[in-house]
């Protein structure tokens, strides 16, 4: 089935074939059920040529595919679109100028380089909100390599931004990214959970991020809870030229950071030179097993964390816009990682009408709360989500506006037996921040506080 997040990346599609002066782009979808133009990902890619675009629904699809020069693969979003490699070789290889992958969940790869994605040669693609989870780089027959579990970057200059690198192994080099010669841009991804382990001697380096003879630019990166024998948990450079600015890297084991330059000893030992790199913990919402659970909560310092100058992607990994006012001081920065919000998190109801929530990093933020008919909400919710809880029209629709503390009590009782309340919650700026989303659509307030 077609899933409503393409239409955006088809118009996107389009627009960049037009933009660029090239013929109008075929767009060639796949599906895994009757009606599309092919049910294998690598057959389309293979019938496409320059400047076309490849359409994958949601569904598994057990492939290891081989990128080509201009032809950019969209999934229906990571939650849904899935690249599986079976255990049986890198799962994308780039050796293709110019190519888009994005929305897939990358997993199951293994291979001695590049267990999820292989990135080789003049390669100059653009990785952009995906999952790469659960691959493996492993050492060959002669006992070499085992380079990026997640991603081996070799010779090569990719864009790698707003993706999730979570649970990736290596048993050489970077368990999560591994750059070599190479000079990408790495800007607001998550990596956290990978790890390099040796099988034989304690030899494994750079759990999070490896980088060797290579001159990348990172930024704005949360990386977190990774793991290697030696060197550094999160990032380990050797002889390598690197601008990195404004991520944070928090409880890597050995040690954040480590670097061995041929130029003299490593700046700041345990820890990447400023401007604006941080340790703190990024508060995870760190619940369920979506995506959602490496979000930073609304109490993170992740909020407003990023540089004043707004990335060159101007949507994160669930396709929201950046930049959003995250902390709520009337000033939008962008987040660390992956995720970009200016909505609250972990709303409760507890007994005796008690509200709470996840405060904001911003000591001095407000907050507004409403109260309303859930049954309400769900059908205003039936095509582009609004909040209509009118306080004329709900008979127990409510806003308690200009609330100072992330706790509410609410004392009145529903006035049927047996029914509830539901609530929303949203930080206030010098405009109200977000009611939260439905997927990737905002929901919209046409009752807010005055």
């Amino acid at each position: 089935m077609r899933h409503p997040s393409l239409r955006p990346l088809i118009l996107g599609g389009l627009l960049w074939a037009v933009s660029t002066g090239a013929a109008l782009a075929v767009i060639r979808t796949v599906d895994d059920e009757p009606g599309a133009d092919f049910t294998s990902v690598q057959a389309a890619i293979t019938a496409s040529s320059n400047g076309d675009v490849v359409m994958v629904s949601c569904g598994t699809y057990f492939e290891n595919i081989v990128m080509k020069d201009g032809v950019d693969v969209l999934g229906a979003g990571a939650g849904c679109t899935t690249l599986d490699g079976t255990s049986s070789g890198t799962v994308v290889t780039f050796n293709a100028v110019g190519a888009e992958l994005s929305g897939f969940t990358i997993q199951n790869g293994l291979s001695s380089r590049g267990g999820g994605i292989l990135v080789s040669g003049s390669s100059q693609p653009t990785i952009s909100r995906n999952i790469i989870r659960n691959n493996r780089a492993v050492l060959n027959m002669a006992g070499y390599f085992g380079y990026g579990g997640g991603i081996h970057v070799y010779k090569a200059a990719p864009i790698i931004s707003n993706c999730l690198l979570v649970g990736n192994h290596a048993e050489g080099t970077g368990g999560g990214l591994d750059m070599y010669s190479s000079d990408p841009v790495v800007v607001n991804n998550t990596i956290v959970g990978n790890e390099t382990i040796h099988p034989g001697a304690p030899l494994g380096y750079g759990g999070g991020v490896y980088l060797l003879g290579s001159e990348p630019t990172m930024t704005s990166n949360i990386i977190h809870d990774n793991l290697s024998e030696g060197g550094g948990g999160g990032v380990d450079v050797v002889d390598s030229v690197y601008t990195m600015t404004y991520n944070d890297l928090y409880q890597n084991t050995p040690v954040n950071w480590a670097c061995s330059d041929s130029g003299g000893p490593c700046p700041n030992p345990g820890f990447p030179p400023p401007p604006g790199n941080v340790s703190v913990d990024p508060l995870f919402r760190g619940t369920g097993s979506n995506a959602l659970r490496y979000c930073p909560r609304s109490n993170s310092p992740a909020k407003d964390a990023g540089p004043v100058t707004p990335p060159s992607d101007p949507l994160d990994f669930f396709g929201r816009p950046r930049v959003q006012d995250g902390d709520f001081d009337g000033t939008a920065i962008v987040d660390l990682g992956y995720c970009e919000t200016d909505e609250v998190s972990t709303l409760l109801v507890h007994g005796s009408g008690l509200i709470t929530w996840d405060p904001s990093v911003n000591g001095s933020a407000m907050y507004n709360l409403y109260r309303g008919d859930l049954n309400v909400l769900l059908a205003s919710c039936a095509i582009d989500c609004v909040y209509t809880q009118n306080l004329g029209v709900v008979t127990e629709a409510r806003r308690f506006c200009d609330v100072v503390s992330p706790s509410f009590m609410d004392t009145d009782v529903p006035l049927l037996a047996g029914e509830g309340y539901f609530y929303l919650v949203t930080g206030e700026d010098v405009l109200e921040g977000g009611l939260g989303w439905m997927g990737s659509v905002p929901r919209d307030n046409d009752n807010p506080c005055p």
